[in-house]
């Protein structure tokens, strides 16, 4: 009833409600959105379009790792993360329902990874702030594994390395200079 309505009665207002599950439908009895348990058991909220689809879902796994999903289907959708160890990260999700674009930050330190179409890292940007003072774009194998990377490293106080760095046997690296004439040089020094 409206206020209006001479049989309008003031509802009853009560300091706290407890139940499993709330659901909030619309005019039509479609339910708009839900806060209850997720089939793991963690708390969600989920806010649903008027296909009754969640869009929009908010949870806490056990663990303490929180999670906000946007998007239109469990395979396309965009994951704001920040998991019990304070790390947090914004990842791009595609039709193959793996990350394809990843961008965070690891103990204070900020990373960007692109994934092919499998979940496989390819490409990570990265900056660190410890003693080598590191920043850098590597290029990886199917495993994760750096092939080739471009970039900065400062070790200690006047020691001070840039360049190009090929992998070898695709962990180590043997660092070389920008001059393409040297880069090629040195790459066919790491093949031998």
């Amino acid at each position: 009833m409206d206020k209006e309505s001479s049989e309008y009665t003031k509802p009853t207002v009560h300091d706290v409600i407890e139940a499993r599950e709330f659901i909030l439908r619309d005019e039509d009895g479609k339910a708009r959105a839900r806060l209850g348990k997720s089939k793991a058991g963690n708390p969600i909220l989920s806010i649903h379009d008027a296909q009754e689809k969640a869009r929009i879902q908010l949870t806490v796994t056990s663990d303490g790792q929180t999670s906000c999903r946007f998007g239109v289907s469990k395979k396309t959708h965009v994951d704001l993360m920040v998991g019990k160890d304070g790390n947090a990260s914004l990842n791009f999700y595609g039709t193959s329902e793996k990350a394809r674009l990843r961008l965070g930050l690891l103990d204070e330190e900020p990373r960007l990874f692109l994934y092919d179409p499998d979940g496989a890292a390819r490409v990570l940007l990265l900056r660190s702030d410890d003693e080598d003072n590191v920043a850098a774009i590597s290029f990886l194998d199917g495993d994760g594994e750096p092939i080739v990377s471009l970039g900065f490293i400062r070790g200690g106080e006047s020691s001070e390395t840039r360049g190009l760095f090929v992998s070898e046997e695709q962990r180590d690296f043997t660092p070389t200079a920008l001059d393409p004439k040297d880069v090629t040089q040195s790459q066919e020094e790491a093949e031998q």
